[in-house]
């Protein structure tokens, strides 16, 4: 693994190109997982440019293929996320559903101190789950570098016949409103690319995972599959187009995303995350109710 690993990388910078410094702080299991995740990070358009984003904001288009769903399969949302550094739970962040419900339009938000959602609250999530839902999903290469990430040791594997390192990230503690500790991520990194091909990820939002009625022994929903079928160039940046995500042996689909319209430019408006009337602070536990 060390020697076509090594060759990888003679291949991605042949005359002694280096990645960017990075800012990050992450436990990583052992220099090959620095190279991999340093390839990873640059491959996506690099460090800084994400960094010193002032806001990232998307429109995600979601098809729901569960039969439980057939009535209303469609969850269009935009979602603008504020960039501070890396201390998530200090971003401001804005949500609005046009589709997401049989209520119509509704929204929510984290003003830096609390989240907040419109009084037609129309779908079945908790706010405070949806918070970083996505955002973590189209970040990740970035979001390695996060102070509470732990990196493990890369395992080389095969997907869609071509060779990946999968590199496990897991969090020492709670990294994000609506996150804990218990969540990871399994990073599948083309070795040929250095992008993100594809990702497992699991989930531990008690209370989310309570309102869908699992187990009481069960601590995470997943392991989940996500395949990332196209990228698109954000000002020198790749963020994932296209997605679907399946079971872990792939015999099931469970939906197909778009993602539309991204910008990485904008000032975060501060006005779109002033609580309503009517609207309802989110009090819901990332622990499992008793």
């Amino acid at each position: 693994m060390k020697i076509l690993t090594t060759l990888v990388f003679a291949l991605l910078f042949p005359f002694g190109i280096t990645a960017q410094v990075i800012q990050g702080n992450p436990v990583y299991a052992d220099n090959e997982t620095k190279e991999i995740i340093e390839q990873l990070i640059e491959s996506h358009g690099g460090w800084d440019k994400w960094a010193n984003a002032p806001s990232i904001r998307y429109d995600n288009v979601f098809y729901n293929t569960s039969p439980n769903a057939a009535q209303n399969p469609w969850w269009v949302s935009t979602e603008i996320i504020e960039q501070r550094g890396q201390k998530r739970n200090d971003q401001r962040v804005f949500h609005e559903y046009h589709l997401g419900g049989i209520k119509g339009s509704f929204q929510m938000a984290h003003d830096g101190e609390k989240v907040w959602a419109s009084e037609n609250w129309g779908i079945g999530n908790y706010p405070k789950f949806m918070t970083y839902f996505f955002y973590y999903f189209l970040n990740l290469p970035w979001l390695t570098q996060d102070d509470n990430v732990m990196l493990s040791s890369p395992e080389m594997a095969t997907y869609n016949e071509q060779e990946v390192a999968k590199v496990t990230m897991t969090f020492k503690e709670d990294p994000a409103i609506g996150k804990v500790g218990k969540d990871s991520f399994v990073l599948y990194i083309s070795q040929e690319t250095g992008k993100l091909v594809a990702y497992e990820y699991s989930m531990g939002f008690g209370a989310q995972l309570d309102i869908m009625g699992l187990p009481k022994s069960a601590e995470t929903l997943g392991p989940v599959f996500r395949h990332i079928d196209e990228y698109v160039n954000v000002d020198g940046l790749y963020f994932p187009a296209r997605m679907h995500t399946t079971n872990m042996d792939q015999s099931n689909t469970y939906g197909h995303h778009a993602l539309l319209n991204y910008s990485i430019i904008d000032k975060f408006d501060q006005m779109k995350v002033k609580m309503p009337s009517g609207a309802v602070v989110d009090e819901s536990s990332s622990v499992r109710a008793d």
